[in-house]
């Protein structure tokens, strides 16, 4: 049970740094990570997969600055969430533009998929 909060707790600072691979340390070899993001839903299966998945999201801010997270037991499920705040580097014709993104995860069991959410 504490280790499901240690990994939480990882999978956040993993992101925060966009290290793909602290990122997939969070994850089984067999995991199967599905996303809904703009433009549409992904899916990739693989603990490097989704680790550069993840990263990929936050490479092009910087710097990237964890505002506030949380990580807490809700029944059988733990909920992650974090928020953010960078600059996009590639902010399209007005140059940078500073950004705040959010995101919930319910942990998976055994580290074996995960449902992401994010709202931008």
């Amino acid at each position: 049970m504490n280790e499901d909060l240690e990994l939480a707790q990882a999978l956040v600072a993993g992101i925060a740094k966009a290290d793909a691979l602290a990122i997939a340390e969070c994850f089984g070899a067999e995991a199967r990570l599905r996303a809904l993001i703009p433009p549409g839903p992904v899916e990739r299966y693989g603990a490097a997969a989704a680790g550069e998945l993840i990263a990929s999201w936050f490479a092009d801010s910087d710097p990237l600055v964890l505002i506030e997270r949380s990580v807490e037991r809700v029944a059988d499920r733990l909920h992650v969430s974090y928020r953010m705040e960078g600059t996009e580097m590639d902010g399209g014709p007005h140059g940078p533009t500073t950004v705040v993104r959010r995101g919930r995860r319910p942990p998976p069991s055994g580290r074996q998929a995960a449902l992401l959410r994010f709202q931008t």
